[in-house]
């Protein structure tokens, strides 16, 4: 007897690729165009353990830059791509990826902040004191009137 096939649903599936169920509902779009339309069980898609590969070399192709989108990727798995060569990430790649864009945007966002502190002390440097005109009196805080 034959191996029942694994089916995921799309949380499990978007989890084992590491991507949003909204990417995946993207990528289940380009499935439909290059293979067939992905199976719906009680109104739901249902991902097999074929389509969710399928989708994960296309995945890693365009992620090695071997294909500039996932329906390019998904076309090349159509046509026959080499995927013993390529290696999947493990773990949740969606999350590392974020994590890495926020340690840039945090470093860029300090290197500004430092930026922006030295060119207000050069500014600082560049301003005439301001001395108090002979003919005008000080003026005293308006709460000073205050009641």
């Amino acid at each position: 007897m034959s191996e029942p096939t694994r089916v995921y649903t799309p949380g499990k599936a978007a989890e084992e690729l590491g991507i949003t169920t909204q990417s995946l509902r993207r990528y289940a779009q380009h499935y439909a165009e290059v293979f067939s339309e992905v199976p719906q069980h009680a109104g739901q898609r249902v991902f097999t353990e074929e389509i969710v590969e399928h989708l994960a070399v296309a995945q890693a192709l365009q992620q090695g830059g071997k294909a500039p989108s996932i329906r390019a990727g998904l076309e090349m798995v159509r046509d026959g791509a080499p995927t013993d060569a390529l290696e999947r990430q493990e773990g949740p790649t969606f999350e590392a990826a974020v994590l890495e864009r926020l340690e840039r945007l945090t470093a860029a966002v300090e290197r500004l902040t430092e930026e922006n502190r030295v060119l207000h002390a050069q500014l600082r440097a560049l301003e005439p004191p301001k001395e108090p005109s002979e003919g005008q009196p000080k003026r005293r805080p308006w709460w000073r009137w205050w009641g």
